[in-house]
């Protein structure tokens, strides 16, 4: 048995199982193209042409790239012209032997062709895959190669496994048991956090079709748990490892961080071990983001990036904060001992994985199957904001398992509630807006007479000065610090209460706390 991709991300290449099994590389006949003085524009539309034609070269947010391994990086010119001197033959006429002799590639036509930016031929290359998944439109991407209609790459050295595409009910128990057997020692104490793991395992396959998709944090009370372990045994149903990527709490080294993971194309990209709080305008514009615009490192070039990766973060008591807690959900994993480094696994559940992510992969696949054919129903009535794909494909299909008495799970939206309850800046609004209320009721202030008021009016009636030492990061009161922390929840409603901008007094800013 054989099998033949066209277009898998270079040379088409010829899979065949006969004698032990073997892979063949097909080179395309060359053509020949004349070299004229004044023809290099010419000469430019019939390389770009060839090239594109070949697939071994795409574009991804305005950049030239090619696929290497697991990789999408940029091409260069000393790749682009051995490309092209490989499927291009050069003539150019020489006066003595009258006759058209070859010759190399014009020395600065890669370069004009990487320059040419907006008349590429090439595909757009969203992602890549290893494996099967569904479209958005319900219909299996099963055939290796580039696929338009997603602009994905499927890239697969192996015979791909049919999917059932209208799974009986025992034959969905069925793959949930084999889908489930990598994590089923982790200690999940909830229905929510067991919902949370599996929309985790659901959106690591099927994140690259996902316009936007929530990141998965996974927190423990002592170190040991095997946080790490989970992280890494979910992102293998992509199958390849994450990319593991060290945090920063310096918001500029987060952007440079983030913007280099996905510049690469990473199917996971794995914060791990996150100390105390975890915040990040850059993160919180990426998940939310079909794509992610920021300048190439060196360059002031603008780079157009897709989000389209799995975000994991592990951590012990994270405490996300702002914007993160409604991109996030957080999963607690609770072995309930002192020491849970000392709990043996009868297995590793990352190797376990590894070894048969692709068998894992289509239990995964054959669990949605079963929620497709059922017409995709939706189970729970509201829809998470900005995910809006996610939540039709993956978190109603989870719901629509516990709501079938199929697994014990709820609904993963429920620990996002959790986190944004916790977050202890919404604790301090909630303060502000109920001290500010009672000392003021209706009245504007600015905020150097609020700071004022706490230091030389004693009694419940005015915001103390500890809630006002905990918004300027325990100092003593910030006005500027304040001022930032009021803008930020500028008109938010929190328990009846929100705070806006009054009128200007004297060419100052003042406040008003309003009650609806």
């Amino acid at each position: 048995m054989s099998w033949l991709s066209l277009s898998s991300a270079g040379r088409p290449l010829l899979y065949s199982q006969a004698h032990g099994g073997a892979t063949y590389q097909l080179y395309r006949e060359t053509i020949t193209l004349i070299v004229s003085a004044g023809e290099i524009p010419k000469l430019l539309t019939d390389t770009s042409n060839i090239i594109a034609s070949s697939g071994a070269t795409y574009q991804r947010g305005g950049l030239l790239v090619r696929v290497a391994g697991s990789d999408i990086i940029a091409v260069t010119p000393p790749f682009l012209t051995n490309s092209i001197e490989e499927q291009i033959k050069f003539k150019k006429w020489d006066a003595r032997s009258q006759d058209h002799k070859q010759v190399n590639a014009p020395p600065d036509l890669a370069m004009r062709y990487i320059h040419n930016r907006g008349h590429w031929e090439e595909n757009e290359l969203t992602g890549m895959v290893n494996g099967p998944i569904y479209r958005l439109d319900g219909t299996l991407l099963i055939t290796a190669g580039y696929d338009k209609k997603t602009g994905l790459l499927l890239k697969s050295n192996t015979e791909i496994p049919e999917v059932n595409l209208n799974p009986t009910r025992q034959q969905l128990f069925d793959a949930i048991n084999v889908f489930w057997e990598p994590v089923g020692y982790f200690p999940f104490n909830t229905a929510d956090d067991r919902a949370g793991v599996l929309a985790a395992m659901l959106t690591a396959i099927q994140r690259p079709v996902l316009p936007t998709a929530p990141a998965f944090g996974f927190n423990a009370h002592v170190a040991g748990s095997g946080k790490s372990y989970l992280a890494k045994t979910i992102s293998w149903l992509s199958g390849n490892e994450p990319s593991e990527m060290p945090w920063s709490i310096e918001a500029e080294e987060q952007r440079k961080r983030l913007t280099a993971a996905l510049l690469n194309g990473q199917s996971s990209i794995l914060i791990d071990n996150i100390n105390g709080i975890l915040d990040s305008d850059t993160l919180c514009s990426i998940l939310t983001g079909e794509s992610y615009s920021d300048r190439k490192l060196g360059v002031s070039e603008n780079l157009q990036l897709s989000t389209r990766a799995l975000f994991l973060v592990t951590g012990n008591n994270v405490t996300v904060i702002k914007d993160l807690t409604r991109r996030i959900i957080v999963v607690t994993i609770d072995h309930k001992v002192e020491r849970p480094s000392k709990i043996a696994f009868p297995f590793n559940p990352v190797v376990r994985m590894r070894d048969n992510w692709l068998k894992y992969r289509i239990a995964g696949l054959t669990i949605l199957s079963a929620y497709i054919a059922a017409g995709s129903p939706r189970i729970v009535g509201d829809t998470v904001g900005s995910f809006e794909y996610w939540d039709s494909m993956i978190r109603q299909c989870v719901c629509w398992l516990g709501q079938q008495r199929i697994m014990d799970v709820g609904d993963p939206i429920k620990l996002i509630d959790n986190t944004y309850e916790a977050d202890p800046e919404l604790d301090r609004l909630k303060q502000f807006h109920s001290q500010w209320y009672e000392a003021y009721q209706s009245n504007t202030k600015t905020v150097a007479e609020v700071i004022s008021d706490s230091k030389y009016k004693f009694g419940a009636s005015y915001i103390q000065e500890s809630l006002l030492r905990d918004v300027s990061g325990g100092k003593d009161p910030n006005s500027r610090v304040i001022a930032a922390f009021l803008r930020r929840h500028k008109n938010r409603i929190v328990n009846g209460y929100s705070i806006t901008d009054g009128s200007l007094r004297n060419g100052i800013g003042t406040w008003i706390v309003k009650k609806h």
